[in-house]
């Protein structure tokens, strides 16, 4: 007996098996052939945008770009809260099992649309924060632009979910597992478009890579899935769009595995050792320095014994006892974002950003600026000069000033 189209599916029976669950649909899209349209005519309606999703996607935007400039990883999660249904992510795999070729166009356009409504957003964002004050730091940018396996698994996950429930309830959009799509995709598209305009080291080129990769990915899984719970290609066009999908995103993450992106530097121990061995002149002892929070080791202390024999014939040496400037070594210890931002000048432009833990040393005396902010200059590892607030350091190395 056909179900009617114009009544709800009813309710699923309760102590059903999940196995037993997928048989159901598979059975009821493949027999009860008046159900199954109305079924994918649903699922269709729900996949196709209206002016809700550009709406979404710009008031989402604008919290985000509130989040990038104030470094508040709540805001974060309030955009994505508010991002729209992201129906075109799955629309494109959906186009295969309508058969259409313009379903499939009119679902690339507005994923693109929306993909760069959010991008430029974020470089807009990027450009704004030039122009703040000295001081501000922008340290989760780097975490959303870079590749991160809980990420990926959290995108994966959420275009599983979604694809399943949009079979399951082909009358309802499934907002709770969209956010965890939205987080995957959105992010770090919005912090590809940051650091392109914001002047930093940080690679814009991989928050995109990232993107697209999660975005193969998700496509594959509900293409997949599509064909699993029964929503079989309606054409011989749809079976071939099926298996460009599958080869597009293979090849996506095999090309994804093969480029090389900058990792970040592991905070390594400075030379030497503490050690609670007093001071000599007969002998280089390294300093005795009491541990921090951070760990912070401190370098020793080199004084060199010099013997000069004077004219006057004397049988007892003059000791003459040379100091050697002694370098500050310190260590970033910003108390929020992971990190901190180094700069040409005070106040300037951003040459590279360091994680927390990572050895620097300061060549130069506090420097006081206007508003009150104290810039010292420090050396990285890598040989790159720049400046910091003194606030973001910790050091051991006892030095007037500090």
């Amino acid at each position: 007996m056909n179900i009617p189209s114009s009544e709800p599916i009813p309710p699923e029976e309760e102590g059903e098996s999940l196995p037993y669950k997928h048989r159901r649909l598979r059975r009821s899209f493949s027999r009860d052939r008046d159900a199954g349209r109305s079924a994918i005519q649903s699922i269709s309606h729900l996949l196709s945008p209206s002016f809700d999703y550009y709406l979404g996607f710009l008031l989402a935007g604008m919290i985000c770009a509130a989040a990038m400039l104030l470094d508040a990883p709540g805001f974060y999660l309030l955009a994505v809260l508010f991002a729209p249904f992201l129906g075109p992510v799955f629309g494109i795999p959906f186009a295969a099992v309508l058969g259409s070729g313009w379903f499939f166009l009119q679902s690339l356009f507005h994923l693109l649309a929306g993909g760069g409504l959010i991008f430029a957003i974020g470089a807009l964002t990027g450009w704004i924060s030039v122009n703040l004050p000295a001081g501000a730091e922008f340290t989760l940018i780097s975490i959303h632009n870079a590749f991160s396996w809980p990420n990926l698994i959290v995108a994966v996950v959420g275009a599983g979910l979604t694809t399943y429930l949009l079979v399951r309830s082909p009358r309802q959009k499934p907002l709770v597992a969209n956010i965890a799509v939205v987080y995957g995709l959105m992010l770090p598209l919005a912090a590809s478009g940051f650091a392109l305009t914001n002047g930093t080291q940080v690679n814009w080129i991989g928050g995109l890579v990232v993107f697209l990769v999660h975005l193969a990915l998700s496509i594959i899984i509900a293409a997949v899935l599509f064909l699993v719970l029964g929503l079989k290609p309606a054409s011989l066009f749809g079976y071939a769009l099926t298996t460009v999908f599958i080869l597009a995103g293979i090849a996506a993450i095999l090309i994804f595995r093969g480029m090389q992106f900058p990792a970040q530097i592991p905070a390594e121990p400075l030379p030497g050792a503490l050690t609670d061995a007093p001071l000599s002149a007969s002998a280089t002892q390294p300093a005795t320095v009491t541990p921090t929070r951070a760990e912070i080791v401190a370098t020793p202390v080199q004084i060199t014994s010099t013997i000069t024999i004077t004219a006057v014939p004397s049988n007892t040496p003059t000791i003459t006892l040379t100091f050697e400037a002694t370098p500050i070594w310190a260590r970033i210890n910003a108390p929020s974002g992971g990190g901190a931002f180094i700069r040409d000048e005070p106040g300037g432009k951003i040459l590279t950003s360091l994680l927390n833990g990572i050895p620097v040393t300061v060549i130069s005396e506090p420097l006081r600026v206007t508003g009150g902010e104290i810039w010292v200059k420090i050396s990285t590892e890598s040989g790159t000069v720049g400046w910091i607030l003194q606030s973001l350091l910790a050091t051991a190395t006892p030095s007037p000033g500090w």
